[in-house]
């Protein structure tokens, strides 16, 4: 509980650090729109 409160109050005083959003997801990056392909397509890992 403390932690929740802790984290309230820097929330309240913006102090807290910006989240990286890929650290929410568990699934692999896809980036497929960004090159014209299937969204879900992974460039990293697809051959063009």
């Amino acid at each position: 509980m403390a932690a929740v409160v802790k984290a309230f109050d820097q929330a309240r005083h913006g102090r807290l650090p910006t989240p990286d959003p890929l650290t929410l997801v568990e699934a692999e990056i896809c980036d497929g729109y960004w090159y014209g392909r299937p969204g879900m397509d992974n460039t990293r890992t697809t051959p063009s």
